[in-house]
């Protein structure tokens, strides 16, 4: 995805395509964010690219989304939410309603990281509300964030209306929100009470997520295995949560490491 995606990016960059460059700039910045590459060097690679694009303003701004994605990840929430912010200016200004949805998506998901719960449900729930009305399948990313927040704040109920939104929603053959959505399936079933079944959904998710690289769904998903497992009282693995956490530190995600470090320290860890 990022060797095709560079690829495509150099030659809508030649032909000076703007509807091709934008779907080249998409795909190489999320190849960036869930994929193996070291979250500093997407940073630099990022920082190259956008170089060649000042004379395209709506595209730099969505390369920027990913951006905001991988300094947040780092740790550097100040960064992140500069670059977010100064985003949804632009989008807005350019009156484009579906990217600024996206780009409410991405801030509340570094609202979310930053412990802000209340900033998190609005941003995502407004990228959800959205994606619901306008777009042709739901985006199951950003909805599976917004699910989870939902279970953070204690609305399990709120959030398997959600999720079962995101599994009606979602193409068969988008693997990314086939992933996350059996993610986070698992954990709503396990705050219903059905941990059991949680530990299943959780396995099926990691299952999906070892046929790709994508290091940045598979970690959270093997958290959320150890998670179901304590929830349904089963013995503790704290293989799966080391296996996270190395994922976590390769990838240079200090949020993920931290949890997972956190999880690790814990008694029942």
């Amino acid at each position: 995805m990022l060797r095709l995606s560079e690829r495509s990016l150099a030659l809508a960059t030649e032909a000076a395509e703007p509807l091709a460059l934008l779907g080249a700039a998409d795909s190489f910045g999320r190849a960036l964010v869930l994929g193996p590459t070291p979250c500093d060097e997407g940073v630099r690679r990022i920082a190259d690219v956008r170089t060649g694009l000042e004379a395209y303003v709506m595209i730099d701004a969505v390369i920027r989304l990913h951006l905001a994605e991988l300094l947040g990840m780092m740790g550097r929430s100040e960064e992140a939410t500069g670059h977010a912010r100064e985003v949804c200016e632009v989008f807005e200004d350019l009156g484009q309603r579906r990217w600024l949805a996206a780009a409410h998506g991405t801030n509340g998901l570094l609202a979310w990281w930053g412990g802000s719960l209340e900033d998190a449900e609005r941003a995502l729930g407004s990228c959800y509300r959205f994606s619901r009305e306008y777009g042709a399948e739901i985006w199951g990313k950003e909805a599976a964030n917004y699910a989870r927040v939902l279970l953070e704040r204690g609305r399990s109920d709120e959030a398997a209306a959600v999720g079962e939104t995101i599994r009606g929603g979602i193409a068969t053959n988008d693997i990314e929100s086939q992933i996350v959505w059996k993610s986070v399936w698992s954990r709503i079933l396990a705050a219903r009470g059905d941990a059991g079944a949680g530990v299943l959904a959780a396995r099926e998710s990691v299952a999906a997520a070892e046929r790709t690289d994508f290091v940045s769904l598979l970690a959270p998903a093997l958290i959320d295995v150890a998670e179901c497992l304590r929830l349904a009282g089963e013995p503790s693995d704290p293989a799966l949560v080391e296996r996270a956490s190395t994922l976590f530190e390769r990838k240079g995600d200090e949020v993920g490491a931290s949890s997972a470090r956190t999880l690790l320290a814990s008694p029942s860890g």
